[in-house]
C-alpha cells in the first residue's frame, strides 16, 4: 500500500448510482466507524441496509448495526460482483487515484 496508510472510504447508493467517497486515515475498524457515522449524518435517515466485503476495517460491524438500527450483509469471499456498482465506481476513482496513490497528500477538494 506504499507509505499512506489513508484510504478512500466508498458508498455507493444502488438506486440514484450516488457515490460518496470520504477519506480516512487508516483502513482499522474504529477508523471506519467513525467514517459511517460521517456518511450516517447525511443520509442516515434513507440507509437501511449495507454490504460490505471481508475486510479487516469491518471487524467491528455490530456497532454499525447497533448504533444505526441498520443490517450489515457480507458478500461471499472472491465475489466482487455481489457488490457490482461499488466495484464499477472504485474502478472508476483508480482514473484519478491511480494504485498506491498517497493519500496523505490528496486534499478533500480534490476527492
Amino acid at each position: 500500500r506504499g507509505q499512506s496508510r489513508a484510504c478512500l472510504v466508498t458508498f455507493v447508493e444502488r438506486k440514484t448510482r450516488l457515490l460518496w467517497a470520504i477519506k480516512a486515515p487508516n483502513r482499522t475498524a474504529k477508523t471506519l466507524n467513525d467514517t459511517f457515522g460521517k456518511f450516517m449524518g447525511i443520509f442516515g435517515s434513507q440507509v437501511k441496509s449495507i454490504t460490505v466485503d471481508h475486510g479487516k476495517e469491518f471487524a467491528d460491524y455490530r456497532s454499525i448495526e447497533q448504533d444505526y438500527q441498520i443490517k450489515v450483509y457480507f458478500c461471499h469471499p472472491y465475489s466482487p460482483w455481489e457488490r457490482g456498482s461499488n466495484e464499477y465506481f472504485n474502478r472508476r476513482l483508480r482514473w484519478f487515484f491511480p494504485k498506491k496513490t498517497n493519500f496523505d497528500q490528496i486534499t478533500t477538494d480534490e476527492i
